[in-house]
């Protein structure tokens, strides 16, 4: 949604050698800091940009690995054991939603209904928070809207947290886009010098918008 447009599967969004190349042009100029903040798991980024020197952040939050370091961090170490109850009753749903999957990552569990018809998505993605609620209050997660997903996660897990570290330092020049629901607690983060940027539709705590992914890259290309 803000470096590789949207896909049905999400198995198949994965970024193309042309943007590994220009965030690789990017990190070797060592006054710029580059932080990935993603829903995606900890393997996919280590996969995708594993070689390239920036600092990634996994499952919006839950994990990170600092440039230089080998290991990945856990932020918050709670239990997970809820997974095994929540689990079952997501797959119950994606069974009557013929097109959406299941994501399962290790502190979170995502609903996917990009590929579902409209009639579907829409009805069941209600029943699901509706039928989750109880269940969510009792182990104090939270049910994240996001684009054709639904995700179930600690609420203690955020972009805008897991940014705070990087934020904390005093740099002369803080670029900050995303797409997502989950974007808009980090543009909150951002003081009134800081450049955020929406990108794509909805409404935004963002100072700037651009249109989609293509946008977000050839900006970045215009900074390299």
């Amino acid at each position: 949604g803000t470096l590789v447009p949207f896909s049905n599967d999400y198995r198949n969004a994965k970024p193309p050698k042309v943007l590994l190349q220009l965030l690789e042009k990017l990190s070797t100029d060592q006054a710029n800091e580059i932080v990935l903040i993603s829903g995606r798991s900890a393997d996919d980024l280590q996969t995708w940009f594993g070689t390239i020197r920036m600092n990634l952040v996994a499952e919006h939050g839950a994990v990170f690995k600092k440039v230089g370091n080998k290991k990945w961090h856990t932020v918050e170490k709670n239990s997970t054991d809820w997974k095994k109850i929540l689990q079952p009753v997501l797959e119950k749903y994606t069974r009557l939603t013929p097109g959406s999957i299941i994501e399962v990552k290790s502190n979170s569990l995502v609903w996917h209904y990009r590929a579902a018809t409209p009639y579907h998505a829409q009805k069941y993605a209600v029943i699901i928070k509706r039928s989750l609620k109880p269940i969510l209050k009792i182990y104090g997660l939270e049910l994240v809207q996001g684009n054709k997903v639904l995700e179930i996660k600690d609420p203690n897990i955020s972009k805008a947290n897991a940014a705070q570290q990087w934020l904390d330092h005093n740099y002369s020049f803080v670029l900050s886009m995303g797409d997502d629901l989950t974007d808009e607690a980090l543009f909150l983060a951002l003081r009134d010098d800081k450049y955020s940027i929406k990108v794509g539709r909805g409404r935004t705590a963002a100072r700037f918008r651009i249109a989609s992914s293509k946008d977000a890259v050839s900006l970045l290309r215009k900074l390299a």
